[in-house]
């Protein structure tokens, strides 16, 4: 049996269970961490015997591991992390050359191995990446989306406020945090915009897309979980955490209550649609649960975080993903 190539990073706790699983059920995995890339790895790839195909050999130091293109036939591409260079660079400008070099390669190297079985397809990852697009295509696959806007346009957006009669949440578009000079991190959670805030910060909107949705009151939020054709649902009860009411990442996850929930065979079987429109083979969505019973598609992270789901519910996820991965081995 080949083992199983896993792309992470150190912190990357889903890549330990999961490993775990995969040795109990007779696997193995070679691990690639791709922030100390350029300092634990000796690699090499050449065509010096056929000019048509590419040969490579990566070393990885920390664990002495050694392999090849023969040594595994699935990557699973989980959460790398950016390449960092070794600190025995003064120069800043030598040090960026070193982690985009690096990068670069890592991305040719990506693409050499397009013929092995992806968890998810390198590229795959990348277009269903995109909000937009994912909104589009869960409105056709006829799931309820929130009426939505992005506009650097202040008066398109208070237009868009006042058709919902306020009744919207504010959203960043892409990055979920950012660090100030002075060294305070900022979480950019999904809130509630009243007009008196708007008018505050109105002038400031051209600086960047501004994602607001229509607000959909909540009576659960829905963490659903793809591996495979198996489907993980988990009630996350929000509105019983004052700070989780707007958005759950507000507050640690382990300080809200999560159930095992029942997805509806009609919305199991759009969700399994909408990845075979992508080439998907695991991602993760959220949806909101009204008080009145409607399911309101927000959005498809297709290389989500999932573990916190088996930890507080107990539905066996990572032994799914270790079966998942080591089939056809």
């Amino acid at each position: 049996m080949k083992r199983i190539l896993i792309i992470t990073a150190k912190t990357d706790i889903h890549c330990h269970f999961v490993g775990l699983e995969i040795k109990k059920q007779g696997g193995d995995i070679l691990r690639i961490n791709t922030e100390d890339f350029a300092i634990n790895t000796l690699f090499s790839v050449a065509n010096t015997i056929k000019p048509a195909h590419w040969n490579f050999s990566v070393y990885v130091k920390d664990s002495e591991i050694e392999f090849d293109r023969e040594s595994f036939d699935t990557v699973w591409y989980r959460k790398p992390d950016p390449v960092v260079a070794d600190d025995r660079f003064q120069e800043d400008a030598a040090k960026k050359f070193v982690e985009r070099e690096h990068t670069s390669f890592l991305n040719s190297f990506y693409n050499l191995n397009l013929d092995k079985r992806w968890v998810n397809p390198y590229w795959a990852n990348r277009i269903a990446s995109q909000k937009l697009p994912n909104l589009e295509v869960a409105s056709q696959l006829g799931l309820q989306v929130p009426q939505t806007i992005i506009s650097n346009d202040k008066s398109q957006i208070q237009v868009f406020c006042e058709h919902l009669d306020w009744n919207v949440i504010v959203k960043s578009f892409f990055t979920e945090g950012f660090m100030t000079s002075d060294g305070k991190y900022w979480m950019n959670y999904a809130k509630r915009i009243e007009p008196s805030i708007f008018q505050q910060f109105a002038n400031s909107i051209e600086y960047a897309p501004v994602f607001m949705q229509e607000y959909i009151e909540k009576d659960l939020e829905l963490r659903v979980t793809v591996i495979g054709e198996r489907i993980f649902t988990a009630a996350i009860h929000s509105q019983e955490h004052e700070r989780a009411i707007h958005d759950f990442r507000a507050t640690s996850p382990y300080k809200i209550k999560h159930t095992v929930f029942e997805l509806p065979d009609e919305i199991q079987k759009k969700l399994l649609a909408f990845n075979k429109h992508y080439g998907l083979n695991f991602s993760t969505f959220d949806f909101v649960l009204t008080p009145k019973g409607d399911y309101y598609f927000l959005e498809c992270n297709p290389n989500g975080q999932w573990y916190w789901i088996e930890d507080l519910t107990g539905m066996p996820m990572a032994e799914t993903m270790a079966s998942f991965l080591l089939q056809n081995q």
